[in-house]
């Protein structure tokens, strides 16, 4: 057996956890840029940092109450339990930069509320189809106080988190139907799915390394 030093690294061991799998992750919000969509909504994008070190992003969240075609936005609560559970109180924003997909850097706006704030989320993926082929676009289900407690919990006083308990249990990825079409049939009838179409302007899920 050839001589072994016994050295451990933390950072070799970090490694393994670079990627943020689909699941309940405390986070440190790194950045919230909001942006308007070509058809005039605005949209936030969050830059996260999981407790070990590891990034993710999750883009082109809707943060309307209703899209400007009137239809409803199912973001809207979810935006709404995130600037809660964040301890937003006015909204301000501010002037910065962020990078663009060719990685210059362009003017941009964020949250200024957001910034440093440590909270629970449940992150998923959903998984559809575009132009034949599979996307994945991280989203986020339930979002949580630092301690664990949802806002329902935190108002009745509660000290122990059950709801983020069960969510740990039971968060997956969601499948669209257009996915499903297409892993069963080979297409999805269409060229786009309404579920890609949506959110084209945002990036595909991808962990920030």
């Amino acid at each position: 057996m050839a001589e072994f030093k016994f050295n451990v690294s933390a950072n070799a061991a970090k490694q393994m956890e670079r990627g943020v799998d689909t699941g309940v992750h405390k986070v440190k919000i790194l950045k919230g840029f909001v942006s308007s969509t070509t058809n005039g909504n605005n949209v936030l994008d969050l830059e996260l940092e999981t407790m070990s070190g590891a990034k993710t992003a999750v883009y082109g969240i809707c943060i309307d109450e209703k899209w400007t075609s009137g239809a409803e936005n199912f973001d809207f609560p979810m935006w709404n339990e995130l600037a809660i559970c964040a301890n937003m109180k006015t909204g301000e924003m501010y002037e910065t930069v962020r990078k663009d997909r060719d990685g210059k850097e362009v003017a941009a706006k964020a949250f200024k509320e957001l910034e440093g704030k440590i909270v629970n989320i449940g992150l998923f993926s959903e998984i559809s189809v575009y132009n034949n082929q599979e996307t994945k676009k991280r989203k986020i289900s339930r979002v949580f106080f630092e301690n664990g407690l949802s806002i329902a919990e935190r108002d009745a006083g509660k000290t122990d988190g059950k709801t983020i308990k069960k969510l740990e249990d039971k968060i997956t990825d969601y499948y669209t139907k257009e996915h499903k079409e297409w892993k069963e049939n080979g297409s999805t009838g269409s060229s786009v799915s309404s579920n890609a179409a949506t959110s084209a302007q945002s990036t595909a899920e991808e962990d920030l390394i």
